[in-house]
């Protein structure tokens, strides 16, 4: 039998702790940027989808798409228009980084799709980087590269990296040496 995974917020205000999900298959939670939703990857299709609900849980948790499997919600670009998110396609090949774009069609792209394993992206304070991981190099490393491009993608750590993380006015990114 595996790990029951629910999702909880805390008020820090009020000293209150909610359950924000009820099937004991749901993880991984991130805020968009206006703190009005919490975005969440669960198991409830039977492979790893992503999901998103009101914070104050006025509505059931909605399905972001229905194309692909083994997604992770990773970030929001900072107008909130835009979820980058990773995707397993491949097994063999490990994930890729894809854009659920939120206007228009609101159907994924791929946005660094290679034989090799991307992930981690992150958003830049600004929304012009993302940055992310990626293994081509024979290890984990960093890289940044303009959003939505074009532009050449540029290496940051060089003795391998992982996890990055902007700093709150975009002009560092720290980084988990691995």
């Amino acid at each position: 039998e595996g790990a029951s995974h629910d999702i909880f917020t805390y008020d820090l205000a009020r000293g209150v702790l909610s359950k924000m999900s009820l099937d004991g298959a749901s993880h991984w939670p991130l805020w968009t940027p206006n703190g009005q939703r919490l975005t969440f990857r669960s198991w409830k299709t039977g492979t790893m989808t992503m999901w998103w609900m009101p914070a104050d849980r006025s509505a059931a948790p909605e399905l972001l798409t229905n194309s692909g499997m083994m997604q992770s919600p990773e970030t929001w670009s900072p107008d909130g228009k835009a979820l980058a998110f990773t995707q397993m396609d491949d097994p063999e090949g490990g994930s890729d980084i894809y854009i659920l774009p939120m206007e228009g069609d609101r159907k994924p792209r791929a946005l660094v799709h290679t034989k090799f394993s991307e992930g981690s992206p992150k958003f830049s304070p600004d929304g012009k980087w993302l940055a992310y991981s990626s293994n081509e190099s024979g290890r984990p490393e960093v890289y940044a590269m303009a959003y939505p491009g074009p532009g050449a993608k540029i290496q940051i750590s060089t003795d391998g990296g992982t996890d990055p993380v902007w700093r709150h006015d975009g002009r560092e990114l720290y980084y988990r040496n691995v």
